[in-house]
């Protein structure tokens, strides 16, 4: 018994000490941004560890009436992109289609996901240049440009 807490205390300490001694590099930050316009509301968050993206969460809200979308004419149209999205791997998506409104989730995990297959997915915005890693720099300038606002949280 005695071992196992001579072994305990050693690997604490020696899991402690392989910590790194700049706080920084561990640090998440989270930046969101907002879009608005006839009945749309797209909210994205983006998880970061320097300008490295980590996670991106979308949540886009359209009402119908508002957009001037036809409710079953819109599901028919997106079926092809939303089992799309859901067959990609590092890529969560769900569509939920209510009475006033469409609400879409999807989030994005960097880490596991291949570049070339977010790049073919429709309607997802990526710089075009972006190789083996996404950087928030890039991509927060694209999406300025696109319209959304970044709010701060």
């Amino acid at each position: 018994m005695k071992f196992i807490k001579v072994l305990v205390c050693f690997l604490l300490i020696f899991l402690v000490g392989c910590q790194p001694a700049n706080s920084e590099m561990i640090k998440v930050d989270k930046v969101d941004y907002v879009f608005t316009d006839l009945g749309i509301v797209s909210k994205i968050s983006y998880l970061k560890r320097g300008d490295t993206l980590i996670r991106q969460e979308t949540e886009n809200r359209v009402n119908y009436y508002d957009a001037a979308i036809d409710r079953k004419k819109h599901e028919q149209e997106h079926k092809a992109m939303v089992e799309q999205y859901k067959n990609t791997p590092g890529v969560e998506y769900e569509i939920n289609y209510g009475e006033k409104e469409v609400v879409e989730k999807f989030t994005v995990d960097y880490r596991l996901a291949k570049i070339e297959d977010l790049k073919k997915l429709p309607a997802f915005i990526m710089p075009l240049t972006s190789s083996e890693q996404v950087r928030y720099s890039d991509v927060a300038v694209l999406i300025v440009d696109y319209g959304y606002k970044r709010v701060e949280s």
